[in-house]
């Protein structure tokens, strides 16, 4: 039995979230998704297979594997250059600005990659002379300095409001984004455009839950809820009396505590 904390720890990806020396666990279970989302790729490519050669095959989906996976570049660096990188919190290693920076009423999340972006980000925080600076003349180097620089946005963000902050560097087509609470991130304007998010009626719910749509759009065929997760059980009899058992034997099952 495996479990998505497990498969985090093992790949080196846990390692490398939070603050240095304090290995986090990522809070959403994407190595569970994940590999569901792989053996669903992996299940349409062993149709196409039958259907081009008559054979079946057998799939087997692995979270460690998929961990591994997804943390892959990182354990390739490791392999290739031995840096032996530690966490480093929220900022990024190889390239700066990218943190997260606190204005007067929230957090933002800012992401300068490349020198056509730094020298527009050091001509907005005043700083255009940043761009010629030898030590910053690469993502790398710019990585490396990362705390010096990271401290000049950190500056420039205090006094400033988070949309502000934001506006500003949309202009400038510097990547940015607010941090937002689960509740805030229901709420937002462009979320809420998105209508990816389907109210669905549930028997223990006091309303509708929002459901994420299929996150592909496909053109001719897309994804839709047909229908509500079932509750435990819900569908155990239909199945069984699909399967050919009878409701006595169903019954006795159920009175051996084997369903």
């Amino acid at each position: 039995m495996g479990f998505d904390g497990l498969a985090q720890a093992m790949s080196g990806a846990m390692h490398m979230t939070g603050p240095e020396g304090l290995p986090t666990r990522n809070a959403t279970p994407y190595v569970d998704f994940c590999t569901g989302s792989l053996l669903g790729m992996a299940t349409l490519a062993a149709l196409r297979h039958r259907d081009l050669t008559g054979d079946g095959q057998e799939l087997e989906g692995a979270l460690l594997k998929t961990a591994m996976t997804i943390a892959n570049a990182t354990l390739i660096e490791q392999d290739q250059l031995q840096l032996h990188r530690e966490a480093s919190h929220n900022q990024g290693q190889t390239a700066a600005p990218s943190d997260t920076f606190e204005t007067s009423n929230g957090l933002v999340l800012v992401s300068v990659i490349g020198n056509y972006q730094f020298a527009r980000w050091a001509k907005l925080v005043g700083r255009p002379e940043l761009a010629d600076d030898p030590r910053f003349h690469n993502d790398e180097g710019r990585g490396n300095h990362r705390h010096e620089i990271c401290g000049v946005m950190a500056d420039w963000c205090a006094d400033k409001t988070t949309e502000d902050v934001l506006l500003a560097l949309a202009e400038l087509k510097i990547p940015g984004a607010p941090v937002l609470t689960p509740q805030q991130t229901l709420d937002h304007p462009h979320v809420e455009a998105l209508g990816f998010l389907e109210r669905v009626d549930y028997p223990t719910a006091t309303k509708g839950v929002p459901i994420s749509q299929f996150p592909v759009t496909m053109t001719e065929s897309p994804g839709v809820i047909r229908r509500r997760a079932p509750e435990l059980g819900e569908h155990t009899d239909e199945v069984l009396l699909e399967l050919g058992y009878s409701s006595s034997t169903i019954a006795e099952f159920r009175s051996d505590r084997i369903i």
